[in-house]
């Protein structure tokens, strides 16, 4: 039987998602239509805006329906700069490929703000940049969890110095929903983005959260869906079933909590029994239990991603690459890891589907590979 470890990538869908699904598969009804099945389907899209609304604290106008968290990533980038007309963004250098792509398009002025040795951001240097660029527009990116190593930036701290600068915040939680607490009103974000998949909800669908005094813009016109936001008929089964798999989520968030946490203290005190020589990635830093970032120096990511692949255990080097092939994560290197060392890394990430069984049989697969494998 195989385990899967790569849940910050996607996670299984949960059971309960999968059988809302089924049941929803003969209803197929366009959301903008007049007649009684359209408006069945536009309230289905309305109670998922509802139930994600309120688990993050903002008004349901506020959220907008996309095909994935790249695109609303993209979207805020644009919104930023069509709409808004920022002069320039300041950003981290672990940010998402998804977030770092666009504003890398944007032609926009970029300024990286540093980070310690664990990824955290330097608020006084953040500050700094905000003070020395007052006259000038900006946009702040700085993801709330990140993917690769699961560190947790100071949100409410980052979006304190943007408010004291007049500048936007735009705050990455594709990582952070149903894991840690967030609230949009009370925090002082701009912009938001989330994804299904992360939650245990189908792939394909993901969200933006926009401050409600920031106006409209649209990236893709036609027929004015999501508010004028996004033109296009509406994915009906996937928005639902995204509040669906959030219900799920938090009905079950403490007793799945508890359950990585039991699991993150299992993996990392066998990992240091493996060998002394594995590095555990920000260690002992403000983190999410669910992601275990390790170098095994010497030992090429995709050895070891494929060598355990074939023992039946799926992780992965970093974020998920649409290749399909393993590249060194971009995320350590700014970190301070030199070459080697971020090409020898591997990401274990757990999810609701995981037992104290699946890791105690990777901890000895990977003590096998330890010895086969010279590390």
């Amino acid at each position: 039987m195989r385990v899967y470890l790569d849940n910050a990538a996607t996670t299984p869908l949960r059971p309960e998602v999968s059988e809302y699904m089924i049941t929803q598969l003969t209803h197929s009804s366009n959301a903008s239509s007049v007649h009684q099945e359209g408006q069945q389907s536009r309230i289905k899209i309305e109670q998922s805006r509802t139930l994600i609304s309120d688990q993050i604290n903002c008004n349901q106008s506020t959220i907008l329906f996309t095909s994935s968290g790249t695109e609303a990533c993209n979207y805020v980038i644009n919104f930023a700069k069509n709409k808004l007309c920022v002069d320039s963004i300041i950003c981290l250098p672990t940010e998402h490929v998804a977030v770092l792509s666009p504003i890398e398009n944007s032609n926009l002025n970029t300024t990286m703000c540093s980070i310690n040795s664990d990824g955290l951001i330097d608020l006084r240097e953040l500050e700094n940049i905000l003070k020395k660029s007052s006259e000038l527009k900006k946009l702040i990116c700085v993801m709330a969890v990140n993917n690769e190593t699961g560190i947790i930036q100071p949100i409410k701290e980052i979006s304190n110095l943007c408010k004291k600068y007049n500048d936007y915040f735009f705050c990455d939680c594709i990582q952070a929903l149903g894991k840690i607490p967030l609230d949009m009103e009370n925090i002082g974000i701009d912009f938001s983005t989330f994804a299904s998949h992360k939650i245990g909800g189908p792939q394909g669908v993901g969200v933006v959260y926009i401050g409600a005094n920031l106006g409209n813009y649209s990236d893709i016109v036609g027929g004015g869906q999501e508010f004028g936001r996004r033109g296009g008929t509406e994915n009906v089964l996937a928005i639902s079933s995204f509040g669906k798999a959030l219900e799920v989520t938090l009905k079950n968030l403490l007793i799945e909590s508890d359950n990585i946490t039991k699991l993150n203290k299992i993996l990392v005190s066998g990992i240091k029994k493996v060998s002394s020589d594995i590095i555990i990635v920000a260690e002992g830093a403000d983190k999410l239990g669910s992601i275990v970032s390790i170098i095994i120096p010497n030992i090429k990511s995709e050895t070891i991603v494929i060598a355990l692949d074939i023992e039946g255990f799926s992780v992965s080097a970093g974020a998920a690459c649409s290749s399909g092939k393993v590249n060194s994560s971009h995320v350590l290197k700014a970190m301070g890891y030199d070459d080697n060392l971020s090409n020898s890394a591997i990401r274990i990430s757990l999810g609701w589907k995981n037992t104290e069984e699946d890791i105690i049989n990777f901890l000895n697969i990977l003590n096998k590979l330890s010895k086969t494998m010279n590390f």
